[in-house]
């Protein structure tokens, strides 16, 4: 049950992130160089995680 709030949160998330991105009303360059280094690893990471999910099923 808590893994299936995580993902509920993720995609909530993950939605409201695009709709910013293809509204172009946000950007990730917007950010500090800082902010963007850690941007860029979280989306990483998130791609990763959505990667190795069919593996762990």
């Amino acid at each position: 049950m808590l893994l299936a709030g995580a993902g509920a949160g993720a995609g909530i998330g993950a939605g409201a992130l695009a709709g910013g991105l293809l509204a172009g009303s946000w950007s990730p360059r917007s950010l500090d160089a800082s902010a963007q280094w850690l941007w860029w690893l979280g989306f990483g990471a998130g791609g990763a995680r959505v990667g190795m999910l069919p593996r762990a099923v």
